[in-house]
């Protein structure tokens, strides 16, 4: 839950309307329980063989003080995912059709397609962001492309743009 630039645990049973009010240093037990559930149920699937990692190191080493010793078996996603793509010099790259239009972002996204045929990243990512990814307020993606893809990307959709197969507005 997140309440301004705080983000708090939600104790388990607590219903989310009022659990502002249990902030760790009023009410540590019952967010300290749930944190400490949440992270042996992760571990305990992460046995299992699947692959598992905590998007908060915050909560791990909160749990490794105190109650779950080996909480840092789960790895965290930015160091197991993010930074050994941004070592390769790859990054998020957002597009957004100022058209308002969400064929635009399909136009844009049959582009990086065609760049970025043989790139699997890409396939996963775009193929079906099409299909289950909701336009809300303006259609726009984001997608991981490296260094010289973004720029490349941006070029061809300037293309795309002057070509009439892409609106902007002026």
């Amino acid at each position: 839950m997140s309440i301004g630039t705080r983000t708090i645990q939600a104790p388990r049973g607590a219903a989310m309307i009022g659990t502002a009010a249990l902030a760790p240093e009023t009410d540590p037990q019952p967010i300290t329980h749930s944190m400490a559930r949440r992270v042996e149920a992760l571990l305990a699937v992460r046995e299992r063989g699947i692959v598992t990692f905590d998007d908060r190191d915050d909560r791990r080493a909160h749990m490794q003080r105190g109650r779950v010793e080996n909480a840092f078996d789960i790895p965290g996603v930015v160091p197991e995912y993010v930074r050994p793509l941004f070592c390769e010099g790859t990054g998020p790259f957002r597009w957004a059709a100022l058209s308002g239009d969400p064929d635009d972002i399909a136009v844009a996204d049959e582009a990086a397609l065609e760049m970025r045929a043989d790139d699997e990243l890409v396939r996963r990512w775009i193929r079906p962001s099409g299909d289950h990814v909701t336009v809300q307020e303006w259609p726009a993606r984001v997608c991981w492309l490296g260094y010289g893809d973004r720029v490349q990307f941006g070029v061809r959709v300037d293309e795309l743009v002057r070509d009439g197969r892409v609106t902007a507005r002026s």
